[in-house]
């Protein structure tokens, strides 16, 4: 009989991560399972996609562990992607001068956090904060600006 442990780490790790793991300690190729398993399959390996429950069964019949295994560590990964996730976009809404940006009539007025953070993603033109970062993160640390110590330094204003 099999002893089963419930072992729970404080790190979210990608099904995906898990999945390429097993298939180098098993010999498998990647290529392999991806023409098996199809897009899906590619889209949860490099994507951080939800496992469906046909590719769970899928990966219990070729790499191991059971079905409700796979859903259990996706289920377990999106909620912690999803928390990670929103808590970032809390922090990012907190840093952007969003009252200021508005005053000047570059974006609506609002209190409503979801309102606010939708407004900042119209505003720069991205659908998510990952985009964002990729787009406009990188800009502080390729330009130089003259600072003053009377006043506070704002980098998320300078990107507004």
């Amino acid at each position: 009989m099999k002893a089963v442990t419930d072992y729970q780490t404080d790190w979210p790790q990608s099904p995906g991560a898990t999945i390429v793991s097993l298939a180098k300690s098993q010999g498998e190729i990647l290529t392999a399972l991806f023409e098996e398993l199809g897009p899906e399959f590619m889209d949860v390996v490099r994507h951080g996609k939800r496992i469906s429950p046909h590719l769970a069964s899928s990966l219990e019949e070729r790499l191991g562990g059971s079905r409700g295994f796979w859903l259990r560590r996706d289920a377990a990964f999106q909620k912690a992607k999803a928390e990670s996730s929103a808590e970032t976009e809390t922090e990012w809404v907190r840093e952007i001068p969003y009252a200021d940006i508005a005053n000047l009539g570059w974006l609506p007025k609002t209190r409503n956090f979801n309102e606010k953070l939708n407004n900042l993603y119209d505003f720069f033109e991205c659908d998510n904060l990952r985009e964002w970062r990729n787009i406009y993160g990188q800009t502080l640390e390729r330009v130089a600006f003259r600072t003053s110590f009377s006043f506070q330094n704002d980098a998320s204003a300078t990107l507004s």
